[in-house]
């Protein structure tokens, strides 16, 4: 915790869906709520524990209280999709809670950062709405240093930042066991939601229900109109008046004003697909060795096949996997070969 401290009836909460963005938390946050036995917050993304990223909206006891309604159940969770990237939000979940179970999902990274893209059209953050443009924009700025002010972040990860899952995923397993981590695969998880909600339930040691709806949630990728954009930022200093003032009313327009201008976000064009994964993303190699499982269908539309002789995971028919074969120690986590994000940052192409 950021300070403070929790009544000694509750019990803690125990269950975080930590990312990555735009990858299906939103869908698995709701799925796991319609279990008896798991309480999800009511509120997604509540970004308590990334502190180097937002500012906590929620005190120590208002953070706790989200779960109040749940007590008494075996599973207390939350979905904050930032917290693979921040660097502190993995060793705070480890101290607030040391026994808790991390899932995971991933998307192909370029996949994610196009709808991720897309999603910060819609929340009108300040970027360039071509996505090619605004990504290598942002490699240039963080090349020279500079940094983009965004409203209510402390500091806005890079779409390639948020795409850097190895870095991440071995942050998690140097702070938890890797029986405690589960890995779900987007695309396995679209193509069979059941049963990936099935193997994710008896990994928490729970019962299956024998039918039920699993409707895809929070997969409609808008972006706003370039002319919206740039009105609702002309009075943003006006609104956050307002909003102190009337919050319910100021919140109901900015929304509406936001609806008028968003229209569905194109897919990205498969030729420039390949080409920003090949200059960006040319290995998977140390990923596949983390998970053990092989992404091939990132690339190819190809079944997903377990490597041989990589331990990383153990693997299952319905596209999510329990690390079994990492430990916690630094020695053995050092085994898989680092690679560090460092991408050319050519001018996009004619």
């Amino acid at each position: 915790m950021t300070g403070g401290s929790m009544p000694k009836e509750a019990m803690l909460p125990n269950l975080f869906i930590v990312g990555v963005p735009k990858a299906g938390t939103t869908s698995v946050h709701h799925y796991l709520s319609g279990h008896p036995d798991v309480f999800m917050t009511r509120v997604k993304e509540l970004h308590h524990f990334s502190t180097d990223l937002r500012v906590p909206p929620f005190s120590d006891h208002d953070y706790l209280e989200q779960f109040r309604p749940g007590a008494g159940r075996r599973w207390l969770g939350e979905s904050t999709p930032l917290y693979m990237v921040s660097e502190e939000a993995a060793g705070r979940l480890a101290r607030f809670n040391p026994s808790a179970r991390i899932v995971i999902l991933l998307r192909e990274p370029i996949e994610m950062m196009h709808a991720l893209h897309g999603q910060h059209l819609a929340d009108c953050v300040p970027c360039e709405p071509d996505f090619e443009t605004e990504l290598r924009s942002q490699e240039s700025a963080w090349r020279r240093g500079d940094s983009k002010a965004v409203p209510g972040f402390l500091r806005m990860p890079r779409l390639l930042e948020v795409a850097d899952y190895t870095t991440q995923i071995r942050r998690f397993l140097s702070h938890f066991p890797s029986a405690q981590i589960r890995v779900i695969l987007f695309e396995e998880f679209v193509r069979d939601p059941a049963g990936v909600h099935s193997d994710l339930l008896r990994w928490l040691g729970l019962s299956v229900p024998t039918s039920g709806d699993f409707p895809q949630l929070g997969s409609r990728r808008v972006h706003v109109d370039p002319r919206v954009i740039r009105a609702v930022r002309r009075v943003t200093p006006l609104t956050r008046y307002l909003r102190r003032v009337f919050p319910g009313l100021v919140d109901g327009i900015s929304s509406r004003i936001r609806r008028m201008g968003t229209r569905v976000l194109p897919p990205l064009n498969p030729a420039d697909r390949a080409r920003l994964q090949a200059e960006f993303f040319p290995d998977f190699s140390d990923l596949e060795s983390l998970i053990g499982r092989s992404l091939g269908h990132w690339r190819l539309n190809g079944s997903l096949k377990e490597p041989s002789g990589i331990g990383g995971l153990n693997g299952s028919s319905a596209g999510s996997a329990v690390l079994g074969g990492a430990s916690r120690t630094q020695g053995s986590l050092s085994q898989v070969p680092g690679r560090t994000l460092r991408p050319s940052v050519p001018q996009p192409a004619s």
